[in-house]
């Protein structure tokens, strides 16, 4: 027999209501991200579907889905624990107000329900500007499925530094790192700007996007370290991508010191070991700072070697001025054209954008393009171990 509607509005309200969380609390702005809702319901082993989520200008995100019983579910009297996760687009940097409504059928049908639903409050969700992250992740994207190493920056972070004590755990859709950094006699650096670090051994993942968290803990020389809470801090997003998802261009370093030449650079998931790149040459817009990247590139028939293929160009870029700088591509007429890296769709739009900062590390009003990421793999620099960036081991590049 069928519930009416109007009874089955009535049983939903006494099994919706109850206070709910969300994980992560905290995301990345300008990055599209999951978010997992738990809470407490009457349902048996709810079938979640019909997931919606809507943020607005006076920073609330309201998020909706269906709920209904299990038929095949078996549950005693009471509340049950419950989670459902929602796609939520990329957001503006701010605190929203979360709430959730969870519908039954029959507000998707007619005749619908007379009854009101609860909506509940599920905390706030701190979106956090990417350019004013404390630490840096790289890569920002991965293949799903596979272990990789991944690196941890930190702007105070030199190449002498020692990293002890690293812990990776992986909670939903959140990864929580830890290191200890022990004190010891500061070596010379060169003077230039890189990115230094922890490298962490992140386990395969499911495809979706990860907020990832650093926390560095104390180092006690006797080894009793007292009680202390340590707030992890946000690191940035990492996509874990499935491996038919299409192939993606990023340049490297994101942040520069502005003012001070340097070299770019350019990645691409696609390149393989039978591209050449030549007449490379990098051009700063003078009123919107752009930068081109204006290159060759020829395909040879040498037979690659069935691994995973790492490869990056430099581009020789002058001092930047303070702000955001989009990349674009021109590569020339003779380039290969199955190569996403010579396609009108790489050349016409910006694929990447870097930061070039001051000496107080305030940047520029920033532009509207959305950093890309690399991909974070077991590395081989043509054929040859690599580290996470790419480079040879223990080899001069």
């Amino acid at each position: 027999m069928r519930t009416h509607p109007l009874l089955y509005s009535i049983l939903f309200l006494a099994t919706a209501a109850g206070a709910a969380t969300i994980g992560p609390k905290e995301a990345e702005s300008g990055h599209a991200f999951t978010l997992t809702v738990y809470g407490k319901t009457q349902l048996c082993m709810p079938i979640f579907s019909r997931q919606s989520a809507e943020a607005v200008k006076t920073g609330s995100l309201h998020l909706s889905v269906m709920a209904e019983n299990n038929p095949l579910g078996k549950c005693t009297a009471g509340d049950h624990d419950y989670q459902v996760d929602f796609d939520i687009p990329a957001l503006k940097a701010g605190e929203y107000a979360v709430s959730i409504t969870l519908q039954p059928p029959c507000a998707y049908t007619e005749p619908r329900c007379l009854v009101p639903v609860v909506t509940d409050s599920a905390g706030t969700l701190t979106v956090r500007d990417s350019a004013k992250l404390v630490y840096q992740i790289k890569p920002k994207l991965t293949p799903s499925l596979k272990s990789f190493p991944m690196r941890v920056i930190h702007s105070g972070f030199k190449c002498d530094d020692v990293f002890t004590n690293l812990t990776v755990a992986v909670r939903g859709w959140q990864i929580f790192t830890t290191y200890t950094k022990p004190p010891h006699n500061g070596g010379i650096c060169p003077a230039v700007i890189t990115d230094y670090g922890p490298v962490f051994t992140v386990p395969a993942l499911e495809a979706g996007t990860y907020q990832v968290f650093a926390t560095e803990t104390p180092y006690c020389s006797n080894g009793l370290c007292p009680p202390i809470i340590l707030d992890p801090l946000l690191a940035g997003s990492l996509e874990a991508r499935g491996q038919a998802e299409p192939f993606t261009i990023w340049v490297e370093p994101g942040k520069v010191a502005a003012g001070m030449a340097g070299t770019l650079q350019l990645h691409s998931s696609a390149f393989t070991c039978n591209d050449v790149m030549q007449n490379k040459q990098a051009t700063i817009g003078a009123k919107d700072g752009v930068i081109t990247l204006s290159y060759s590139m020829t395909r040879t028939k040498i037979l690659c070697p069935d691994t995973i293929f790492v490869h990056h160009e430099d581009f020789a870029v002058a001092g930047l001025a303070v702000g955001m700088h989009p990349i674009v591509l021109k590569p020339a007429a003779e380039c290969p054209s199955n190569s996403i890296l010579c396609g009108d769709a790489a050349g016409a739009k910006a694929v990447d954008t870097v930061t070039a900062e001051s000496s107080l590390g305030v940047a520029g009003k920033r532009s509207g393009a959305r950093r890309a990421a690399g991909m974070g793999m077991e590395l081989r620099w043509r054929g040859e171990p690599a580290d996470a960036d790419g480079r040879i081991r223990n080899q001069a590049r």
